[in-house]
């Protein structure tokens, strides 16, 4: 992930209703039993069932983060998509 700009996130989810809205939080190392450093409700997926997000690069150091998707609906499971972030070599840290 370079040091500035925006990062995109596209999530596919699997939801036949188009009245089904998404919660989205982005936890850092503790994983989701933490406390979230962001959330944003109301999402809507797009035609092709994707949730399209964008996270300031500068926020996010280096290190492990977990996505968590929670449909609007209330039997629905939440889904968790860990990853890694690594700055290019060459890149200033933050």
């Amino acid at each position: 992930v370079p040091g500035t700009g925006r990062v995109e996130f596209n999530v596919a989810v699997e939801s036949s209703d188009r009245a089904v809205s998404y919660r989205v939080a982005l936890f850092g190392e503790s994983g989701s039993s933490g406390k979230p450093l962001a959330t944003v409700s109301g999402l809507a997926p797009d035609m092709d069932d994707y949730l399209h997000l964008h996270a300031d690069a500068s926020h996010l150091r280096p290190g492990q983060f977990t996505l968590v998707i929670q449909p609007s609906h209330p039997s629905a499971d939440a889904e968790e998509f860990p990853f890694t972030v690594i700055r290019p070599s060459g890149s200033p840290a933050r």
